[in-house]
């Protein structure tokens, strides 16, 4: 490992490891917030999906975001959605996928 952090040049662009891929990149989701947390993140079992949670307003009321590993393509919320659940949809941090890789558990927070 030291031998590829010395040839790190310390630049965003370049991976710190040969074959790095960032899949969330928290500094550029807060950019427009005073506030930001990520507090929990689940990668499906197939590896093509990740279930994250965020805070924006300092409240502990996450929402939940579901996104394609490979495109980055948000999946959830999506305007498009014809469900029941609603958007945005707040829950706490615990996410957790079934093995069957399109089931999450969660718990769905009470509103105030």
């Amino acid at each position: 490992m030291k031998k590829h952090v010395s040839l790190w040049d310390g630049s965003q662009s370049m991976p710190v490891l040969p074959n790095e891929a960032v899949y969330l990149d928290g500094n550029i989701l807060a950019k427009d917030h005073d506030y930001f947390n990520i507090g929990s993140l689940n990668i499906s079992p197939s590896q093509e999906l990740m279930a994250y949670t965020i805070d924006t307003q300092g409240n502990e009321f996450d929402q939940l975001i579901i996104h394609r590993i490979d495109d980055g393509e948000i999946i959830f919320p999506n305007d498009h959605q014809n469900d029941n659940i609603g958007s945005p949809l707040i829950v706490s941090e615990e996410l957790v996928w079934g093995a069957d890789n399109s089931t999450l558990f969660y718990t769905k927070t009470d509103d105030l």
